[in-house]
Parts: structure tokens; sequence; C-alpha cells
């Protein structure tokens, strides 16, 4: 399989100074937003709950966030299901695995590859950098006054 692309933002954190391997890409703007009303409620809590991780994330992110969102608060609802429910059930051919786990598993799979994409896994945080937080400090806006 090939190797992905690079982001020039990934190239640059990387030390990459030519021109030529470095490309003018579209920076997202605007904010995630609200979660989408179509989505069922337990699907806005995971992304009301999500979003505050990426706090990064621009509109522009909205349909890969949404992916995300729906296989995590999939993967935990199967999760609590398969709680109440055997793991093995009868089948046609006698006992088999409970199907409800085999779907949890690709709900999972699904949010690490899109975890990944968005650079929230140990591994992807190493080549990734963010924009830090904005915070207000109202102490910092008292104190500087007069200096610009």
């Amino acid at each position: 399989m090939p190797k992905r692309p690079e982001s020039t933002a990934l190239k640059i954190v990387k030390g990459e100074k030519r021109p030529s391997r470095l490309k003018d890409e579209p920076e997202p703007e605007g904010e995630l937003g609200p979660p989408p009303s179509y989505l069922p409620k337990y699907q806005q809590a995971v992304w009301r709950e999500e979003a505050k991780r990426f706090y990064w994330a621009a509109e522009a992110h909205r349909g890969a966030f949404e992916i995300l969102t729906r296989n995590v608060a999939r993967a935990r609802k199967l999760a609590k299901d398969l709680e109440k429910e055997p793991a093995m059930i009868k089948g046609s051919r006698g006992m088999v695995r409970n199907p409800k786990s085999y779907e949890q598993r690709e709900c999972e799979d699904r949010a690490a590859k899109m975890y990944a994409e968005f650079g929230l896994t140990p591994a992807a945080q190493t080549r990734v950098k963010v924009p830090p937080r904005k915070t207000y400090n109202p102490a910092a806006e008292f104190f500087n006054r007069g200096r610009d």
C-alpha cells in the first residue's frame, strides 16, 4: 500500500524547508459548531463530548467528525447492550458469537481510524502540531494595558 501524503503543516513540523515540497493548502475556517439536528440524542451527546477534545476542528471537519461521533456512539451503545446479552447465542449451526460483538468491533475500528486522522492517537500526536487553546485571562488584559 502506498504511503499516505502528509499535510504541509505536518511537513513543516517535521522540519521540511524546501519550497518545492511545500504546497499551498486551504486552512479551514469557522468553528465546528453544534451537532446536526438529525443525529439521535445519544449521538449528539457524543458530538458535544468529543468536540471538547477537538478544539481545533473547523467547519470543514464536520463530515469526518460526524463519522467519528456516529461510530463512537454506536460502539458505546452496543457495548452496553452486550453487557446484558450473552456472548454466545444459538444460531442455525449451534452456538455462535453474538453478532453485536462483531458490529461493535467494526465501529471501534472505524472510530480508531478517525481518531488517527484527527491526530488523537499517541502515535499521531507525535507528528501533529495543533494551535494552543484560546483562553481568556482578565488579569493579563488589566496588567498589559498601555504596553502596546
